[in-house]
């Protein structure tokens, strides 16, 4: 029953027709030059327009659904359910939301293992309540895709597509994974890569970027990149500021104590943005210098008994490229 596909995929700014987004007002001469081009491209993205048009309709779901929902949890007894302030679907906490439609509950004794749960689950709700389940996890998907846009989540929880790779597209246990289509994991594949690239603190971010550069590198399309980068490029906190904090290669002592990407993960990291940086117009190519400039970093990358990571025959190939280039001439 795990394996069957019992619910639909319906992601929200997906179903909005173009043709309906409005165009971007008419601006004098004078105030159009004030704008940056990260103010400019926010302005006349169509698919961050979607967001904007998808989070509407988040909101008017969650307002018809999530009393009906908190009941249908509430009779399985649910102590959480039982408190007023604790309404995950209406607070757009795609990570509770998920762990109550799939498992493993976060309060269920360890001897009671996700397929228990999700088998006990389906038995009691799915014949009466599919509706209201496939409810339940299209606020929950739609959530995590528009996370950047709800203010009532922390910033640690600001990386939606990060969360539904690895807990539903990469997760064969879920009964959400054979709803996934190819289109769906693509967009998961590239968004959660520039999500890890602008919160690179945890293990688990490191380990996400591996996967996707290693086993995924051939989904990664540089269409995807200049709308995410423009999303996430927080201008309280711009890449250029944050960079130096972040590393995708240290080590200390000798090539056991390397850690974070892997040297084929480095190279592919490189050849992905050699491939946007050619696919950008000149102005463009700004926005993804700080993520270049972790790259040279990685590859240059010397531990403190001045061992280096990649020999100097393979940092001079690796360094061979135009993107490159433009940061040496600057």
């Amino acid at each position: 029953m795990r394996n069957t596909r019992l619910f639909e995929l319906n992601i929200f700014d997906e179903e909005i027709n173009p043709t309906t987004l409005s165009k971007p007002q008419r601006l004098n001469s004078q105030l159009i030059q004030s704008l940056t081009l990260h103010q400019k491209y926010l302005m006349e993205s169509p698919f961050l327009k979607k967001l904007a048009k998808a989070y509407e309709k988040w909101k008017q779901e969650v307002h018809k659904n999530n009393s009906a929902i908190s009941q249908m949890f509430e009779y399985r007894k649910e102590p959480e359910f039982s408190d007023k302030d604790f309404e995950p679907f209406k607070q757009g906490k795609y990570w509770q939301m998920l762990k109550y439609l799939d498992g493993p509950h976060p309060i269920k004794s360890k001897s009671t293992n996700r397929e228990t749960y999700q088998n006990d689950l389906l038995s009691d709700l799915l014949p009466q309540n599919h509706d209201l389940l496939q409810k339940g996890f299209d606020l929950a998907i739609n959530s995590a895709l528009l996370c950047d846009l709800m203010p009532q989540i922390s910033a640690a929880g600001k990386k939606g597509s990060v969360y539904l790779l690895e807990h539903i597209v990469w997760d064969k246990n879920s009964l959400f994974y054979p709803s996934v289509t190819n289109q769906f994991q693509t967009r998961l594949i590239n968004e959660a890569f520039w999500q890890c690239l602008y919160d690179l603190h945890h293990q688990n971010e490191y380990q996400v970027l591996e996967n996707i550069l290693t086993k995924s590198f051939l989904e990664l399309n540089p269409s995807y990149a200049k709308d995410n980068i423009m999303r996430w490029n927080n201008p309280e906190r711009p890449p250029k500021l944050i960079s130096t904090n972040r590393e995708l290669v240290s080590g200390t002592a000798g090539p056991e104590s390397f850690t974070g990407l892997s040297p084929r993960a480095v190279q592919n990291y490189g050849k992905f943005l050699e491939q946007v940086y050619n696919s950008f117009s000149y102005d463009d190519r700004l926005f993804l210098m700080p993520f270049t400039e972790m790259y040279v970093k990685a590859v240059n990358c010397i531990d403190e008994d001045s061992i280096p990571y990649f020999t100097e025959e393979e940092q001079k190939e690796l360094l061979d490229l135009s993107s490159v280039e433009e940061i040496k001439e600057k």
